[in-house]
């Protein structure tokens, strides 16, 4: 497989794991869509020399890279729509998080409100009894 074709099997390939992280998102399974994660920046590191070996292959062919990088271009540009829709979710089930935790927090506050009220009463009558 020379080096173009490499390069757009390592696009496919972070296609397929940003999908997977998608699903993973989805299902809120954390430690998966953080492998998803560390795969794709792996991938990242090999693109970078898929690339570099592919404009040098280009150039020594003498084709023509621009019409590779505009091929590039395209993908690139499928594969940044999926990361921001995948940032908009974290980012909403991050919002609906913290908004829980509030709750939760305030929750407690309340009974601590309430434990207050009635735990000091409760208190002095079993130390009578004693």
């Amino acid at each position: 497989m020379n080096a173009r074709a490499q390069l757009f099997a390592a696009y496919a390939e972070w296609r397929d794991w940003t999908r997977r992280e998608t699903e993973a998102i989805g299902a809120e399974a954390w430690p998966e869509v953080q492998r998803c994660q560390g795969v794709k920046a792996d991938l990242q590191k090999q693109i970078l020399q898929f690339t570099e070996a592919a404009q040098a292959d280009s150039r020594e062919r003498g084709s023509n890279w621009t019409d590779t990088q505009r091929e590039i271009s395209a993908v690139v540009s499928q594969l940044i729509e999926m990361e921001h829709a995948n940032t908009a979710r974290l980012a909403m089930l991050r919002s609906k998080a913290e908004e829980r935790f509030g709750a939760l927090r305030q929750a407690t506050r309340n009974l601590r409100r309430v434990q207050g009220s009635y735990g000091g009463a409760a208190g002095t009558q079993w130390q009578s009894y004693s």
